[in-house]
């Protein structure tokens, strides 16, 4: 790898060629400058710094879950660095899980009927984000990607609720929906969730807890259509 005699005389040369060649495309080669910084000057910051620009190569080049790895490592091994500190390590293992997870390209089903598995990590890890740090300047995408993990997640759980429910398979229909309910308390569909586990509580005999339901969707739901139904259904349970 030749590196310009001019860059190769400092570890802050040697790393701001590779930001360099990083930022125009050139991510393996970008990798092994840093690596030449690495095991040239081992114990200076920007040796430190260069492990988190790697991992941000492999971001870019969108083998996610190299990167995520990679950021994990980075995270683990520098605790107190400045890109621990702000949020943004974190925040891009979320990102890199979430890109690991479905897509809703058109042609193709839509996401909330695949695998969720990373799309679930990146939910906690997203959720984690937003509480250890409020004051992060990543905050504000952390909160939008955080919003879309939900909605897919969201999205989901209702999809499997429909397929038991067509089959009327009313228990498994109950579970999903309390589940939805526990897990993902602060959606925007947790209103007229409610109110269709309501109904298959109804279903399934267990009045005083479709009355309970009710009573507090009554009491708590801003929504007056979701609240006018709630009053329609309390008032026909014998």
């Amino acid at each position: 790898m030749n590196i310009p005699a001019k860059a190769i005389k400092s570890p802050a040369g040697i790393y701001k060629y590779g930001v360099k060649t990083s930022k125009d495309g050139y991510y393996e080669e970008a990798r092994k400058v840093f690596n030449i910084l690495r095991k040239k000057y081992p114990t200076s910051l920007y040796a430190t710094t260069a492990k988190l620009r790697i991992a941000d190569s492999y971001k870019k080049e969108e083998m996610y879950a190299t990167a995520a790895s990679r950021y994990r490592i980075f995270r683990r091994d520098h605790p107190d660095h400045e890109g621990v500190n702000s949020g943004y390590v974190l925040y891009s293992i979320a990102w890199c899980n979430y890109k690991l997870g479905p897509g809703n390209f058109f042609l193709f089903p839509p996401a909330y009927e695949k695998d969720l598995s990373f799309m679930e990590v990146a939910h906690t890890l997203l959720k984690h984000f937003i509480r250890k740090y409020p004051k992060s300047t990543y905050l504000k995408k952390a909160k939008k990607l955080y919003r879309k993990t939900r909605k897919t997640l969201v999205d989901h759980e209702l999809y499997v609720a429909r397929y038991y429910e067509k089959k009327e398979k009313y228990k498994a229909v109950k579970m999903r929906y309390e589940y939805l309910l526990n897990k993902y308390s602060d959606s925007k569909k947790v209103p007229e969730v409610s109110l269709k586990l309501s109904k298959v509580y109804l279903k399934l005999g267990k009045k005083e807890k479709a009355k309970k339901l009710l009573s507090a969707i009554i009491e708590k739901v801003k929504s007056p259509e979701v609240v006018k139904q709630a009053n329609a259904l309390r008032k026909s349970i014998n």
